[in-house]
């Protein structure tokens, strides 16, 4: 059974080093900076972003490590700095909510999400497709737009937004419906507007209608039989009757 392996003073260690982050180049900082200098935004690789977590870990080492602060994604993110009491609340409410209760009977102070971030956090805003460069212009405008609205607003919406989703549906099927109209409709699709129709292959007529279908099932025009209007059943007309007048034996 290990031992519980506790630091010689009250100060918990780090072990490792962060990663070097790395940067999407070229990206204008135009966006202003925070009370430290640094951007308000940046966007970095999700990989490269790591933070400490403390505790006793399984070898029954008590200190801090390096651990990657989204997990196992690998994509560019655009982080936006936010300030201590923004990401963390006060530092009272950080050290109630984190710190190891355990390691605190044997007079060791452990924060499990790390010490508390005295010069704010980078969280994450916005994830890119990782074919597609950042567009910055575009996305943080929306986003600094947001801090103006109220939760109301907001929640408004987002309910437009979901209304509009049900409205482009609901044509979308219409569109589909349209499409699925058969090759002798009387006009052209607005989704394919190159579509065959009744009108554009002179299919004006029922005759025209079955020349086009013998000539795609490739029949032999001579072996068919002259086409009598008269020599449909009729109520009242036996088979015998039909035959005599048609021919047939």
């Amino acid at each position: 059974m290990s031992v519980l392996t506790l630091p010689l003073t009250t100060k918990v260690p780090t072990v490792g080093e962060p990663a070097k982050l790395r940067f999407w180049p070229g990206v204008p900082n135009t966006w202003g900076k925070n009370p430290h200098g640094k951007p308000l935004y940046r966007v970095i690789w999700s990989e490269s972003h790591t933070y400490r977590l403390g505790g006793c870990w399984p070898d029954s080492k008590v200190e801090y490590r390096w651990a990657p602060y989204y997990g196992s994604k690998s994509e560019w993110v655009l982080e936006k700095w936010l300030s201590p009491e923004e990401f963390a609340g006060s530092k009272s409410e950080w050290t109630r909510s984190n710190v190891d209760e355990f390691l605190v009977q044997h007079g060791i102070i452990v924060y499990t999400m790390g010490p508390y971030p005295h010069e704010g956090w980078y969280d994450h805003c916005y994830s890119f497709p990782n074919d597609s460069p950042p567009n910055l212009e575009l996305i943080v405008p929306l986003l600094e737009q947001t801090k103006k609205l109220t939760f109301a607003q907001i929640k408004a919406g987002i309910m437009l937004h979901h209304e509009q989703q049900r409205k482009d549906w609901e044509r979308k099927v219409e569109d589909g419906l349209k499409d699925a109209n058969t090759a002798f409709g009387d006009s052209m699709t607005a989704g394919n507007p190159s579509k065959p129709t009744g009108d554009t292959a002179g299919l004006h007529t029922p005759m025209a209608i079955r020349e086009a279908v013998r000539k795609y099932r490739g029949d032999n025009p001579e072996s068919e039989a002259p086409f009598d209007r008269d020599a449909l059943p009729k109520r009242g007309v036996s088979m015998q009757q039909i035959k005599r007048k048609t021919g047939g034996k």
